[in-house]
């Protein structure tokens, strides 16, 4: 037996190791992120929406405008910033899944804005920090 998974490696008991996994760490920062858009006046319509070429977080409306957002959660910056994991490919999968998405619940193909949600996490995977940034695509297009 592996001995009690709520352990911490120090041997005291942790409170907060059901947050360790990624999956769990992940729905806890796109939590953390609705609730921080609508605290801001934005309706999140849909979340985890899968297409054939991306996944998109968060789909909201902010006034009359779809927002498709992104939700980067990080306990470090080893691996990079989340606006660096927004280069190049994921880039063109993002566009065409929120394409895909918006075609199928029929929506008109009008303007779509990209916003990114970086989220902080502590060591135990719990948010702590968050950095909004609007119009991900305006200065790249």
């Amino acid at each position: 037996m592996r001995g009690n998974p709520r352990q911490h490696r120090s041997g005291s008991l942790n409170p907060r190791a059901h947050i360790a996994s990624p999956t769990t760490r992940g729905r806890a920062a796109e939590d953390f992120a609705a609730s921080y858009l609508e605290g801001k006046g934005y309706r999140v319509l849909a979340r985890n929406q899968r297409t054939p070429v991306a996944e998109l977080d968060l789909v909201c409306i902010w006034g009359d405008c779809l927002v498709v957002v992104e939700v980067k959660a990080r306990r470090s910056a080893r691996f990079g910033s989340g606006w660096e994991a927004m280069e190049g490919d994921k880039t063109r999968r993002l566009r065409a899944g929120a394409h895909c998405w918006l075609s199928a619940k029929g929506y008109p193909a009008g303007h779509v804005r990209f916003d990114l949600i970086e989220i902080g996490l502590d060591e135990w995977g719990t948010p702590v920090t968050l950095r909004h940034q609007r119009d991900l695509y305006l200065d790249r297009e």
